[in-house]
């Protein structure tokens, strides 16, 4: 029988005929491939050994991909030995490793550097990881300031600390902030100024620094962390370090902004038909016109102007310019900049000019030595308005009254008031200030663990204040009126100090002992004239000087020594100590009580690296438990306070000129006022550095308490600065930091922070309450009370008011 065969390529036809070849080419492209993929296992780990759950793993350049499980552990299939792992995460550096012939590939993440790997600035020299300080310190990097653009250094710091209040200007072209931390201190605003420090040298204003300079900014907010600065540091410290040169080729930067400002609300005053019927109503005769003012034939009865709008209805406008040059070679490294501001207020012809220019060099002479020079130069020159002459007859006078003439020209005083427009336009009041600084310093590395610090900082600030009030705007006009200040400060510093660091095993020991002696002279002279002959030349002279006792020259001068030694130890940086001690002698006080110890400590303990807490490491992968205590000073009175003052020239008997006892009292018991401030705190990190959270709270009590007694007038003295109480504030700070996203091209952070301060006074010398200015102060009673009248209502008729 014939056996008949059957083909399967005439009936699938000529088109798929192509198809047991690309079965063929796929069933061995996948033999190929099942040959040469390969199965890869591993445990991902921190730096400190401990499994990392949730790490991102990816093959490069492919959808493979996985993440390790709760023990750290992972498994991944990789298509080839020549594939490469990319591992990332939160907190971690990313990590990439090529496979090789591996079938285990363990890794080990590095950190990234966040907060609290970062470096902070404690003084004198000495630095401190963030996660091992102590005290109660807020630091502020540049990266943080260049996000905000700032103009100022108060713009740089505001919002970015907790318990630091920061109140940026008044609104004046080149005015400055203030800045307070933790509350008030004392009565006076001086001694609640914290002291600045800026590349270690200490001056009572930074104002003037250029925030484009600023590397980072340290808050020193407990007394623990500030008393190494003794005397002066009872209101906080705020430290400053400067951009420094670094090697490489040199890098110019340069930054323009325009910002304008607006008033951002008018006062509701009365209008010039509501004023009218006011006046009508005090003279009992609504349907006259007596007290009205009005006469339809006279145009300065018949308008109605709107002087918020004219005196400060203008477009503020500042233009900022800052430029700045950086680099080095191997061994001298610099960095100099330049910052250009011309600001135009609000307020009519009131203007703000300044120019600031900074210098930092570093030359590594050798291994051991290194020679620094920081030079600085500002100056400023402005236009500012009369509070009495411009800015308050805008609420009080009336606003029918004229402003300008019909022939356009200005008018000056109608019905017994002041034209504001017409002031600010004419009046001179300018004030120009320049300040010169220079400081050198020197370190030499004695000993691998031993380095010492030398250093000579002088200032120069000169000062010069013009008023003058043209005829045209006296009452009478026939009296022109001239005012010119002068003022001169030179201070210099001069410290040297020891920075002792050692490690041994598990084992860190730091140590400080250093001393340092400045002075400040200040020389003020105060002319006044009038009938000047030239109104364009504003300098008082001989012949104009119609009362001689008006003119004043004084100077003064106060200087400080000061010894100071720091010590630390840290075990494992699990358990940290830190000790403080500084001695001041101020001639600011009699020689009894001239001299001023200040002791603190503090100690803090790393409860997430103790083995019984491991089983938080999944949540929280760092904790720590703050303790500190401390002491502070305040120095900040007159400099012969304590002594009896004789004022000479300022009294004269038949053309003979004698002296006079000043008015204030001097007190040669007076002694310093010192702060105690106690603190406890707690610093979170959360999934690997992702949140941080920080929280403090402190007990921060004032001593002695320095007031200006009013003395009665039978005494033949004003006051006398005496010790008169204490002051004790409570308060809570929190304060939040998280990375709610990160990548390589985008990174969303969100911080915030809240503080809660309470403070009364507790004691005043005798238990008698007092009046300072408007603030009533009295025992119990909370600082910053008003004294003034409680108003109880409205008489709804006259019959009710029993005391017409």
């Amino acid at each position: 029988m014939k056996r008949n065969h059957l083909t399967l390529w005439p009936a699938l036809g000529k088109r798929y005929r192509h198809i047991p070849i690309l079965i063929f080419s796929l069933f061995f492209a996948s033999f190929g491939f099942a040959q040469t993929a390969l199965q890869v296992a591993g445990t991902v780990k921190d730096s400190k050994g401990n499994p990392l759950p949730g790490v991102s793993i990816k093959v490069r350049n492919t959808s493979f991909g996985t993440t390790t499980d709760d023990r750290g552990e992972y498994k991944l299939t990789v298509p080839s030995k020549e594939s490469v792992i990319v591992f990332s995460s939160v907190g971690f550096l990313e990590h990439s490793q090529a496979v090789g012939t591996n079938q285990l590939v363990n890794v080990t993440m590095a950190d990234k550097p966040n907060d609290l790997n970062e470096v902070i600035v404690i003084g004198y020299g000495q630095t401190q990881k963030k996660r091992d300080v102590g005290g109660a310190i807020s630091s502020v990097n540049s990266k943080q300031i260049q996000e905000r653009q700032p103009v100022n250094l108060f713009d740089a710091l505001q919002g970015q600390a907790a318990g630091v209040l920061v109140m940026n200007d008044n609104g004046e072209p080149g005015a400055q902030g203030s800045i307070q931390i933790r509350g008030a201190n004392t009565f006076t605003s001086e001694g609640n100024t914290p002291l600045y420090v800026v590349d270690g040298v200490i001056t009572d204003n930074a104002a003037a620094i250029n925030p484009n300079d600023i590397e980072r900014i340290e808050v020193l907010k407990d007394a623990a962390s500030a008393s190494i600065y003794g005397a002066r540091s009872a209101a906080g410290v705020i430290l400053i370090t400067t951009k420094k040169g670094r090697e490489g080729k040199a890098k110019l930067d340069v930054q323009y902004s325009k910002i304008y400002g607006w008033l951002a609300h008018k006062i509701q005053v009365a209008n010039a038909s509501e004023l009218r019927y006011y006046r009508k109503q005090q003279n009992g005769n609504l349907s006259g016109n007596n007290g009205s003012l009005t006469d339809s034939l006279n145009p300065a009865f018949n308008t109605d102007n709107d002087l918020q709008e004219l005196l400060l209805g203008n477009t503020g406008k500042r233009d900022d310019i800052k430029m700045s040059v950086s680099g080095g070679q191997k061994g001298l490294t610099y960095y100099g900049s330049l910052n250009y501001i011309n600001d135009q207020g609000i307020a009519l012809n009131t203007w703000y000019k300044s120019l600031q220019s900074r210098i930092n060099t570093e030359f590594q002479a050798s291994p051991r030595f290194k020679y620094s020079n920081n030079l600085s130069f500002y100056w400023s020159f402005g236009n500012f308005t009369s509070i009495n002459n411009s800015l308050r007859p805008v609420f009080d006078r009336p606003s029918y009254l004229r402003v300008y003439n019909p022939d356009g020209s200005l008018t000056s005083y109608l019905a017994s008031k002041r034209n504001p427009v017409a002031n600010a336009l004419m009046e001179d009041n300018t004030r120009e200030t320049l300040k010169a600084q220079m400081n050198n310093q020197i370190d030499f590395q004695i000993v691998k663990d031993l380095k010492f610090t030398a250093s000579f900082n002088a200032q120069l600030t000169s000062f010069e204040g013009f008023y003058f009030q043209p005829r045209f705007l006296d009452d009478n006009g026939n009296e022109n009126f001239g005012r010119n200040d002068m003022n001169r400060l030179f201070s210099w510093l001069l410290q040297g100090f020891l920075n002792y660091n050692k490690r041994i095993g598990d084992h860190n020991i730091t140590g400080l002992l250093g001393a340092e002696k400045d002075r400040v002279k200040d020389d003020q002279t105060h002319l006044e004239g009038k009938n000047f002959i030239v109104e364009t030349a504003h300098y008082v002279r001989g012949a104009f000087m119609d009362n001689l006792t008006r003119q004043t020259m004084s100077g003064s001068a106060v200087s400080t020594a000061s010894a100071f030694a720091r010590g630390g130890y840290s075990f494992k940086e699990k358990y940290i100590l830190q000790a403080t001690y500084r001695r001041d002698a101020s001639s600011r006080f009699g020689p009894d009580n001239a001299i001023g110890n200040f002791f603190s400590g503090s100690a803090a303990w790393r409860f997430t690296d103790e083995s019984f807490m491991q089983w938080m490491r999944g949540v929280v992968n760092d904790g720590k438990l703050r303790f500190s205590w401390g002491q502070t000073g305040n120095d900040r009175v007159g400099n012969y306070d304590y002594l009896q003052l004789i004022n000479q020239a300022n009294t004269s008997y038949a053309g003979i000129p004698g002296a006079s006892l000043s008015n204030n009292f001097g007190n040669p018991a007076l002694g310093w006022e010192a702060t105690e401030q106690k603190n406890a705190g707690m610093d979170l990190s959360f999934l690997n550095g992702r949140i941080s959270l920080a929280a403090d709270y402190y007990i921060k009590t004032t001593h002695d308490l320095l007031y200006s007694k009013p003395l009665p007038g039978q005494t033949g003295f004003a006051t006398t600065k005496v010790n008169i109480g204490t002051i004790e504030t409570r308060g809570v700070e929190l304060q939040l930091n998280s990375t709610l996203y990160s990548s390589k091209s985008f990174t969303w952070n969100l911080s915030g922070n809240i503080a809660f301060e309470r403070g009364k006074i507790s004691s005043l010398a005798g238990g008698q309450p007092f009046i300072v200015g408007k603030w009533f102060v009295e025992e119990g009673g909370k600082i910053g009370n008003f004294y003034g009248w409680k108003r109880l209502g409205i008489y709804p008729t006259d019959a009710h008011n029993a005391y017409e």
